[in-house]
C-alpha cells in the first residue's frame, strides 16, 4: 500500500517537474522573441534622407530618417510631414513654409504630381530653388517615385524665363555643399576683369585654395569682387559688395547680393560689370546661367541698362583677345 502511495506520489512530482520545464521553456522563448523584435533593426530601403533648408539659405542638409510606412502612399505623406516639421538642429528651418498648402498629391506610372497653394509664389528665389530640390530629392529615394512634378493652383510650375519647370529628378539637383568636414581645395579659375577702356574684358587665371566647405560658384564672386591682383587689368564690382547667398540648381547660378552692387565706384561699362560676373561663374561645366538678385529681388534693372530679371547666358562678344595678368 505504502508502495502504491510513494508511486503515485513520485508520479505528480514527475507531471508537475515536466509542466514547470515547458511553462519556463514558452516563458523563456516568449522573452527571447520579445527581446528580438525590439532589437531588430529597421529594413535599409527604410533608411531615408530628409532634406532640410539651411537657417542662410545657402544648401539642403540631409537628415537621416527612418519611414514606419511601407505602402507607397503612405510614406509620400509621411515624409511631406516630415518636411513640414522644425527638425531639431537650430541650423536648418522646416523645408515646407507653414502658409504652403499642398492641395492634392497623385502618383502616376512613377510620377509624383504636388499641386500647392498660391502661396509657392512668395518665396523667394534662393528658397524657392532650394524647396524645390529638398523636396524631389527627398521624395525621389523611394523606388516608386523617379520623377516630380509641382503644379501651383493647378497649373504647371514656370520658371523666372516663363518656361514649364516640367518633370524633375534628383540628379537635375547640383549639390554644392560640401563636404561635411573642413579641407583645404585647389581650383585653376577663370576671372573676367575689365580692360583699361572699361568697355572689354580680359580672361585672368587665378590658381587660389579655398576650404572644401565653401562653394565654388561663391569663390569665384569672392575672387572678382576683390578684384585683379595685377595692372593688366582693372576691377568691375564694388569692392564693398555683400554676398548674402549663392545657389545652383538646373543649371543656373542664382547670386545674391547686397545693394552695394548697384553702386558701381569704377569707369566701367554696365554690360562689363555684370557679364563679368555671368562669364566668370559660367567657366563652370555645371554652371548654364546665372542669375543675379539683389537681396533677394530679380526685378532690377542694373544702372537703368542692363535687365537682371531672367538667368543670363555667357556672352562672348564682350571678350577681348588679350590673356591679362594675375600677379600670382
Amino acid at each position: 500500500m505504502n508502495r502504491q502511495k510513494n508511486s503515485t506520489f513520485c508520479g505528480k512530482i514527475e507531471y508537475l517537474y515536466k509542466t514547470v520545464c515547458i511553462l519556463m521553456t514558452f516563458v523563456l522563448v516568449s522573452q527571447l522573441a520579445a527581446c528580438n523584435s525590439v532589437q531588430k533593426e529597421p529594413d535599409e530601403v527604410s533608411n531615408i534622407t530628409v532634406y532640410y533648408i539651411n537657417r542662410d539659405e545657402t544648401k539642403n542638409v540631409g537628415v537621416s530618417y527612418y519611414l514606419k510606412s511601407t505602402e507607397t502612399d503612405d510614406c509620400v505623406k509621411e515624409l511631406v510631414e516630415c518636411l513640414k516639421k522644425q527638425p531639431a538642429s537650430g541650423d536648418l528651418r522646416a523645408t515646407i513654409p507653414g502658409d504652403l498648402e499642398i492641395l492634392s498629391m497623385t502618383i502616376f506610372e512613377g510620377q509624383l504630381t504636388l499641386d500647392f497653394s498660391s502661396s509657392y509664389r512668395n518665396m523667394s528665389f534662393t528658397a524657392e530653388v532650394l524647396f524645390r530640390a529638398a523636396v524631389v530629392r527627398t521624395l525621389t529615394q523611394l523606388d516608386e517615385i523617379r520623377f516630380v512634378q509641382f503644379l501651383v493652383e493647378g497649373e504647371p510650375l514656370t520658371g523666372s524665363t516663363g518656361e514649364v519647370v516640367g518633370l524633375m529628378s534628383s540628379d537635375l539637383f547640383f549639390d554644392n555643399a560640401g563636404g561635411e568636414i573642413s579641407t583645404n581645395e585647389h581650383a585653376n579659375l577663370v576671372i573676367y576683369f575689365a580692360n583699361s577702356n572699361g568697355d572689354r574684358l580680359i580672361a585672368v587665371n587665378r590658381a587660389v585654395e579655398y576650404n572644401s566647405n565653401v562653394a565654388i560658384e561663391k569663390v569665384i564672386a569672392e575672387q572678382l569682387i576683390s578684384g585683379p591682383v595685377g595692372t593688366d587689368t582693372f576691377p568691375t564690382i564694388n569692392p564693398d559688395t555683400k554676398i548674402l547667398n549663392v545657389s545652383v540648381t538646373d543649371g543656373v547660378c542664382y547670386v545674391n547680393l547686397d545693394s552695394a552692387f548697384l553702386v558701381q565706384t569704377y569707369s566701367v561699362n554696365s554690360d562689363v560689370v555684370v557679364y563679368s560676373l555671368v562669364n566668370s561663374l559660367t567657366n563652370l561645366k555645371h554652371v548654364n546661367k546665372v542669375q543675379i538678385l539683389v537681396n533677394g529681388e530679380s526685378a532690377v534693372t542694373y544702372r537703368e541698362t542692363v535687365d537682371l530679371s531672367m538667368p543670363l547666358a555667357r556672352n562672348l562678344d564682350l571678350l577681348t583677345d588679350v590673356e591679362g595678368g594675375d600677379g600670382n
